[in-house]
């Protein structure tokens, strides 16, 4: 039996209970496959601007966010997982996450430690280039997902930049609890 908030991996899913803005739906993709989920609510950003790309080493209090083609390439040269955090600047949950779990300590010790970390707007208008691929802000979005998006916020996780496009996302809000069981999850997932 499972207990409610207890995440469990369904065959490359990850589940949860959550709360986002944009569509009602809560799905999990991976490759061609799409699973449904359950995901659930409840972070000091330091953003680092295209125009500032500097590979910074986040101090050990905050979580140090690049624009998507330098995290995309720091990650592929440290062989770190990409974790991409997409949001909209209208989106209420959006800035409850950043308030409430992105700031949790132990969060921040273990995405610094073990993830280069994005933030992505899909509703600006920007052209990504990464690798051999060049996409808008709202392609790339749909690309993470595998042709689907799922609303706001979502975190995606590009397990090997650079060599494999195997992604996997988390959609809505979590609290920090919740969210340190999801980087367990695809910690568990990087070979």
């Amino acid at each position: 039996m499972i207990r409610p908030g207890l995440f469990i991996l369904i065959p490359i899913a990850i589940t949860g209970l959550s709360a986002y803005c944009g569509e009602s739906k809560q799905v999990v993709a991976k490759s061609q496959d799409t699973q449904t989920v359950a995901a659930a609510p409840k972070t000091v950003l330091q953003t680092v601007e295209k125009d500032n790309p500097t590979d910074t080493t986040a101090p050990a209090s905050t979580i140090t966010w690049l624009d998507f083609e330098s995290g995309y390439a720091k990650a592929a040269k440290e062989n770190k997982i990409l974790l991409i955090d997409v949001y909209t600047d209208w989106c209420g949950w959006c800035k409850v996450m950043d308030r409430e779990t992105y700031t949790n300590a132990e969060v921040i010790q273990a995405v610094n430690k073990d993830f280069v970390t994005v933030k992505l707007n899909p509703e600006k208008n920007r052209t990504y280039k990464f690798g051999d691929k060049s996409m808008a802000a709202d392609e790339l979005h749909a690309w993470l997902g595998y042709g689907r998006t799922f609303g706001y916020p979502t975190t995606y996780f590009m397990m090997k930049p650079g060599s494999t496009e195997e992604r996997y996302s988390q959609a809505g809000y979590l609290e920090a609890p919740q969210f340190m069981k999801i980087l367990t999850i695809v910690l568990g997932k990087k070979s």
